[in-house]
């Protein structure tokens, strides 16, 4: 819990059923590269994994970004209060929710195929997966 008494979420429940720390900018990477698919026709992206570029993204789609996260960490924090720890998907689910309602129709597309096949990968080649984020760009 914090000062005011509000629920922190720290951790996360992945699919497998492990915990894994609760880290918003995986939710800013993830609803950038659905932007990027959207905005490039799924062209490969040579900035996927970088935040100081933006993902790629100029600066209005990536300001979008970072309301859409803000309103998923909102979000996902203020349906934790009952103590329980989120997991991938709910999470996911609001992405979902939170692009659509913000009228990215297309975005929502891609992150809904983005989505499907992170749940289709073997596990094991995702086990080890480590994003490195450059701490001076946040979102959140």
């Amino acid at each position: 819990y914090d000062a005011t008494g509000v629920r922190v979420i720290t951790e996360v429940i992945k699919r497998d059923g492990r915990r894994a720390p609760w880290d918003p900018e995986r939710i800013t990477r993830a609803i950038a590269l659905a932007f990027y698919a959207a905005r490039h026709d799924e062209a490969q992206n040579p900035h996927a994994d970088h935040a100081a570029h933006r993902f790629g993204l100029g600066f209005t789609d990536f300001a979008d970004v970072c309301e859409i996260t803000q309103l998923v960490v909102n979000t996902v924090e203020r349906k934790a209060q009952d103590g329980h720890d989120p997991s991938v998907e709910e999470i996911q689910d609001v992405v979902e929710m939170m692009i659509a309602a913000r009228g990215h129709w297309d975005v929502a597309k891609r992150y809904v195929i983005y989505r499907a096949q992170r749940s289709h990968n073997d596990p094991a080649a995702t086990e080890n997966y480590t994003l490195q984020i450059d701490s001076s760009v946040r979102c959140v």
